[in-house]
């Protein structure tokens, strides 16, 4: 008896000091880590008031520290950016998600970035801006290949409605030109549902173009006209393709116009716990049954995602198209000092299978500096409700794919 209550004593003692040594352990390392921030801030500190007091040139300290700021979040993702006080005033506007453009649409050829869309009587078509414009500055910010990214070149080109943007674009070799836009106007391009109808007596078809702020109210309100104007409705096709995303709550309404209130339709998950969240469905869904196929393509991204990913994982309807994007990357906007923000990544996406969706791994870079792929190696397998194979670190890959034909010659020289 005695021999085992020593034997009990020692097995308590020993256990006390493992969790003690883990505890401590734990607390070293923690010391460590803000140790190491404490050390690097001096030195960095030290360094910057060097250079700005005896370099042998004038020096500009601001200028001189954004440029630092803006170097080292390059080693991050393309989400991940600093703003300036001159910036505060668009900060603001992406967290709101009331944007307002000017009308067009940019993208990329080379280190160029071109206006490739116009929409009729918007702000750059009155102005006369014409397709194929190369974008040189936005406001103050030199944009291509010595300045800002695509990403934020359409981040800049919105702000809010009624706010000006003052443009410098060339038109193949003739004169830098220069013109200030109205956002908004007559075509504020930002309305998320521009078209419904049917696609023939049966099937009825939604477009959704993006994922500001009346999203889910739009979808609802489209199918509801669907169904009222064709009672004997017997499908409906949502398509995503080219949706680049937008709200998180939207992507939400948007699942909860097809799924029963309560329904877990993603989850967020990070380093702390404010960043780890769930979200339902909090609405009365307009129809559960109807039949429902999702067209995505590999400019399908973000909310997109999570939407045609929800309808893949819990079968509720037909995911067709080609692979989307894979943007599994939460941001959140956070204050600084001296009236500049932050909008950084604090998290990934999960979906109700449990898979993420996050293709690209700017953690880890190819050889020639660019960001790697989830290796395959690392994909994992998940099931959806009713135990069909879906996977992770690729975007949502279609159950039925369709490959992208090729341009014809002629379309590709136009």
């Amino acid at each position: 008896m005695r021999e085992n209550t020593k034997r009990t004593f020692r097995l308590r003692r020993s256990l006390i000091l493992l969790v003690g040594a883990g505890v401590l352990l734990v607390g070293f390392r923690t010391y460590d880590r803000y140790f190491e921030i404490s050390k690097n801030m001096d030195i960095l500190g030290k360094v910057f008031t060097e250079v700005n007091a005896v370099y042998v040139d004038e020096t500009n300290p601001t200028e001189m520290m954004q440029t630092g700021i803006n170097k080292m979040l390059e080693g991050m993702d393309p989400y991940t950016n600093f703003f300036p006080e001159s910036m505060i005033e668009q900060s603001m506007v992406l967290q709101s998600g009331q944007l307002s453009g000017i009308g067009a649409g940019l993208d990329q050829r080379g280190g160029d970035v071109l206006l490739m869309e116009l929409f009729e009587d918007g702000p750059a078509d009155e102005a006369g801006m014409r397709i194929g414009d190369k974008i040189l500055r936005i406001d103050d910010e030199n944009i291509g290949l010595d300045g800002r990214t695509l990403e934020e070149a359409r981040n800049l080109i919105q702000g809010e409605s009624g706010s000006s943007v003052t443009i410098r674009y060339q038109r193949g070799t003739d004169p830098v030109q220069q013109v200030t836009l109205t956002r908004g106007g007559n075509a504020d391009q930002q309305e998320n549902v521009p078209f419904s109808g049917m696609v023939n007596e049966d099937f009825g078809y939604i477009l959704l173009n993006n994922f500001m702020g009346s999203a889910g109210n739009e979808v609802g309100g489209a199918l509801k006209v669907l169904k009222e104007e064709h009672p004997d409705l017997k499908g409906v096709i949502l398509d995503l393709r080219g949706n680049p995303g937008g709200r998180l709550d939207e992507a939400v309404n948007v699942c909860n116009i097809f799924m029963p209130q309560g329904t877990f339709i993603t989850e967020m998950k990070g380093r702390t716990s404010s960043s780890n969240q769930r979200f339902r469905t909090m609405l009365n869904p307009v129809d559960t049954d109807i039949p429902l196929v999702v067209l995505v393509d590999e400019n399908s991204a973000s909310a997109s995602e999570i939407v045609s990913g929800a309808v893949q994982d819990l079968d509720r309807g037909v995911i067709l198209g080609r692979r989307s994007f894979g943007k599994g990357l939460v941001q959140n906007v956070k204050p600084l000092v001296y009236n500049t923000q932050m909008k950084i990544t604090i998290a990934r996406y999960f979906l109700p299978s449990g898979r993420c969706i996050q293709r690209i791994d700017y953690f880890h870079q190819n050889n020639d500096g660019s960001p790697g792929a989830i290796p395959d190696s690392a994909i994992s397998t998940f099931e959806t409700t009713n135990g069909r194979l879906v996977y992770d670190g690729a975007g949502i890959l279609p159950d039925v794919v369709i490959e992208k034909e090729s341009d014809l010659p002629v379309l590709t020289a136009l």
